[in-house]
């Protein structure tokens, strides 16, 4: 019986060593995602808490480098840098660079300040801030079409400031005013001397509950949707405010763009694609899917306008339904082919009664988020 025992035991002892090699394999395989700390930074930033590594559903490492003298009340007020300031910047996006990280971003939303500095100091991608998005959802929405902006604090942070960011990340000035920011100051943890009080040494929702505080932070947005009915999609600004992105999208049925889409954009862009991609497995054709026995019913769906045009689609088209890790529904354009969509020109009555056609219907497809074209000539 004790060689039994033993026997066992050391077979458990095995199994997880081999399990704890495979795990570490498998992290170091991983794509890195470089995040610049604040001097003194106190809380543990929203892309740091989803890439653990036992959340497998991320798939990423990240790596730190604290620029110090630096301090979160600096950052925020996006002070100038002095010449210390700028040459311990300079250091720890070269100790970022030297990780081979796939993009550079922020442990606090305000760094967007730094955008253009730490861009002229690396060739990686500079996403610093959750704002960085706003350029491309500036372009997905009518002119008339506004995006909330939330903040921790806006005593600090106006709308001004706001669009002035937004400038100078590349947006022209008209869009910069359809980004409209809304705080949370007047809930506890939140405001700016809350975050950055130094004689605690963990930062925290003061004597609240996440449910509380999340219910709190869900009324305030919900609210100034209301004023603003033509509101299409959100920026959470702060690294503090991704834990209640699903809430809000919930609540909302409006897209919610955070740090941690910001960082997934990313890191997709930079690895294989597991339904199609070079380590492919043709056996697992449309089974790699995040969403697998969920009620595809139930699920969100982006819409694709096509082109008329026929040919057998093929995995990796985007014309093929398993290309996808998400429910995807198809209309034709009709008369609008390929030659016609090439050419650019402007298309006559019955083709532009036809588009809109194919838009209604795609509209009227319950949960189509958004729609994207399978031509690019068709933009």
């Amino acid at each position: 019986m004790g060689c039994s025992h033993s026997s066992a035991a050391t077979t458990r002892t095995s199994k997880q060593s081999r399990r704890a090699k495979q795990s570490r394999a498998f992290c170091a395989g991983l794509p890195v995602v470089g995040i610049l700390r604040c001097d003194g930074a106190r809380w543990e930033c929203a892309q740091a808490i989803v890439s653990a590594a036992d959340r497998a559903e991320y798939h990423y490492r990240i790596v730190y480098a604290v620029v110090e003298g630096l301090p979160y009340q600096h950052v925020r007020a996006g002070k100038p840098l002095s010449a210390s300031q700028e040459e311990v910047l300079r250091v720890a996006v070269e100790e970022l660079d030297s990780a081979g990280c796939v993009c550079i971003t922020g442990d606090c939303g305000s760094f967007v300040h730094y955008q253009g500095a730490v861009r002229s100091l690396t060739t990686r991608a500079v996403v610093l801030s959750p704002l960085v998005q706003a350029s491309l959802i500036a372009t997905m929405y009518q002119r008339t079409e506004k995006v909330i902006v939330v903040t921790n604090d806006t005593n600090d942070y106006s709308q001004a400031d706001l669009e002035q960011n937004l400038v100078a990340i590349g947006l022209e000035q008209d869009d910069a005013k359809r980004f409209i920011v809304v705080g949370l100051q007047h809930i506890r943890g939140f405001a700016t001397a809350d975050v950055a009080d130094q004689e605690v040494s963990e930062w925290g929702l003061v004597d609240e509950s996440v449910t509380t505080v999340e219910r709190k932070a869900i009324i305030t947005t919900v609210e100034r949707k209301a004023k603003e009915r033509n509101a299409k999609a959100i920026i959470l600004e702060s690294t503090l405010l991704p834990s209640f992105s699903d809430a809000l999208r919930a609540r909302l049925g409006l897209p919610v763009f955070d740090a941690l889409t910001l960082v997934d954009y990313f890191v997709h862009a930079s690895t294989d694609n597991p339904r199609f991609g070079l380590d492919f497995d043709e056996r697992q054709a449309g089974r790699c899917n995040a969403y697998d026995g969920l009620d595809p019913a139930k699920l969100p769906a982006i819409g694709i306008l096509r082109i008329d045009y026929e040919y057998p689609p093929a995995l990796g088209d985007i014309a093929c339904e398993k290309s996808y890790g998400y429910r995807t529904t198809h209309e034709v354009a009709e008369g609008l082919t390929f030659e016609v969509a090439q050419e650019g020109g402007p298309l006559c009555s019955e083709k532009r009664e036809n588009v809109a056609a194919a838009l209604q219907r795609l509209q009227a497809t319950p949960g189509v988020v958004g729609i994207a074209g399978d031509c690019a000539a068709s933009s």
